[in-house]
């Protein structure tokens, strides 16, 4: 287990079967989702799965969380996150 970005990773290209991160883009801001889900491209394997998990909804922003810390979340629309998955290949 390495401790890295969701935009950049220390994983070579193509290394990965199954690039591990579903709750992580739960909480990357709309803006930056493409190069995350780049980088979940660049890393799997030809033939690989990427398992991602997201909160269906509308908005994105800092929410209270467990333990009384807030934590930003973004919500996606089935059609809107599926076309972002498409689109990173």
């Amino acid at each position: 287990m390495r401790r890295s970005s969701c935009s950049t990773t220390p994983i070579s290209t193509r290394r990965s079967r199954a690039p591990g991160r579903p709750p992580c883009l739960f909480h990357v801001a709309r803006e930056d989702v493409r190069q995350a889900l780049a980088e979940v491209h660049r890393v799997l394997r030809p033939g690989g799965a990427f398992y991602s998990s997201v909160s269906r909804g509308v908005g994105e922003g800092w929410v209270p969380g467990d333990h009384a810390a807030e934590i930003f979340s973004t919500n996606y629309p089935e059609a809107e996150w599926l076309e972002r998955l498409r689109a990173a290949g």
